[in-house]
């Protein structure tokens, strides 16, 4: 990836980090990432991808996002990224 494309991941990891410090400021931050992965998955960076993933699963655990979005984005993807974290997610969060 390019280093922009690295430095966006960064971006979006620590948005993840601090989501449930700032719940108005980022309201809709989990929904726009599973948007632009359900829009653009098939030519995201692979890497990009697993960032998002991660910082979905980050999101999940802190209770902010529903298990539900993981499924939909499984179908969406068209990388192994979410088929192999979303095994994971699940065994984590019965």
């Amino acid at each position: 990836p390019t280093r922009e494309s690295k430095l966006f991941g960064e971006l979006v990891s620590f948005l993840a980090a601090v989501a449930p410090c700032y719940p108005v400021q980022l309201k809709e931050f989990p929904q726009q990432l599973v948007d632009l992965l359900d829009q653009h998955a098939s030519v995201l960076d692979p890497e990009i991808r697993s960032v998002f993933a991660k910082a979905l699963i980050l999101i999940r655990n802190r209770n902010l996002i529903s298990p539900v979005v993981y499924v939909i984005l499984a179908h969406s993807d068209p990388s192994n990224c979410f088929r192999r974290l979303l095994p994971l997610f699940f065994r984590l969060f019965r």
